[in-house]
This record gives structure tokens, sequence and C-alpha cells, in this order.
């Protein structure tokens, strides 16, 4: 399993919360949740991504529940390769 560092932006005039993520076999988006999230801000959102356990080309999907007083999703996708570490 790796962390990886999600920025989350809002790009409305008002706050948001995001409540909560989702969970499966090879992506966990659930740690260090809740976060507020005033309008305008940012804010870094780990997100634990298990690795493939060949060489190659991976993607993970993750979401995020939010909320402002209604409930929403948003989603994200964490692409990336993984290789061996050859000669060293």
């Amino acid at each position: 399993w790796r962390d990886v560092l999600v920025r989350v932006h809002n790009g409305s005039a008002q706050t948001v919360i995001i409540a909560g993520g989702s969970s499966d076999c090879s992506c966990i988006a659930i740690t260090e949740l809740p976060k507020e999230l005033k309008g305008g801000d940012s804010v870094i959102v780990p997100v634990r991504i298990r690795l493939p356990d060949k060489e190659g080309g991976f993607s993970r999907e993750f979401r995020f529940a939010v909320t402002d007083g209604s409930y929403f999703t948003i989603s994200g996708k964490i692409v990336g390769n993984v290789r061996t570490n050859e000669g060293g």
C-alpha cells in the first residue's frame, strides 16, 4: 500500500465538508476525514492505494462524499507505473 496526496479545491464561495470516501480492495479514500473546506480554499487528502505486484501501468479510481447541506460526490483517478529497481 502507498499513500498518495490528493489536492481538493473548493471553487465555490460556500464551505463544504468532505464527509467520507470510497473504500475497496485497491483504494481507500477515507483516512483523515471529515475535512472542512472553505470557499476558495484547497486541502490535501491522503488516498491509500494498493500497488500492483507486477511491473506496468495501473489506475485507481476514488470518490469523496461531500456535503454543503445536500450530499454529492466528487471523483478522481490516480494513474501510475510500477517499475523494478534495477541496478541498485
